[in-house]
């Protein structure tokens, strides 16, 4: 789901109900007007909160994913695409190891392939104090979800497959051939755990042809 289509999703749920209900009872098309621009003006709100706990900066590329601060509804949404869990990057403004591994590793096209077909991308800020819910579902904020996932140091990458458990986390800075490692790593981990259907996802699904 894109950014857009994050925040377009309760406004769409919204003319829905208004439609629904509303004009069913009677209701004027100014009142529902008046209820659809204030559900608009939340979506909003909410997406810039999410932002801010995200870190709107500039260099993360267009795919990864804005998420609403609940990983789990972030996983189920993966599993319904067709992937293999979430991919969190943890981050703090103004880290350049951060960007460095953005705009090196991630945007590498092989690397950036794998990535996308297999995990949606999170990224958050690890001094956020907004609520987040863990891929657990279990609530806190994202400051204390980071400290628990041991990510104290930016940049932190942790991977969580469907079921809502950790599978691999890495600290500090890697170069796109040690990520590629990574994903390797993540990837023969899904394969023993017959996620995918075999390890043929090997070092080779990495590199751009």
């Amino acid at each position: 789901m894109t950014t857009r289509q994050s925040l377009e999703h309760p406004i769409r749920h919204g003319i829905a109900v208004a439609m629904r209900h509303g004009l069913g009872r009677g209701l004027g098309f100014a009142a529902i007007m008046a209820l659809l621009l204030v559900m608009s003006a939340s979506a909003r709100i909410a997406g810039a909160e999410n932002l801010d706990a995200q870190g709107s900066h500039g260099y993360f590329p267009a795919w990864f994913k804005l998420s609403f601060l609940d990983l789990r509804k972030d996983i189920e949404e993966a599993g319904a695409a067709g992937k293999q869990g979430v991919m969190v990057l943890f981050s703090i403004r103004g880290c350049a190891y951060c960007k460095m591994m953005v705009e090196r590793s991630f945007k590498d096209p092989g690397i950036e392939a794998v990535l996308r077909r297999h995990f949606d991308v999170v990224h958050l800020d690890i001094r956020s104090d907004l609520d987040l819910k863990d891929p657990r579902g279990r609530a806190m904020m994202v400051r204390e979800f980071a400290k628990r996932e041991g990510a104290s140091f930016s940049p932190t990458v942790a991977f969580y497959g469907l079921d809502g458990h950790h599978l691999l986390r890495v600290v500090g800075y890697q170069t796109p051939e040690r990520f590629r490692a990574t994903l390797d790593e993540v990837i023969a981990k899904l394969a023993r755990a017959g996620r995918l259907p075999s390890i043929s996802e090997r070092a080779g699904d990495t590199r751009a042809d």
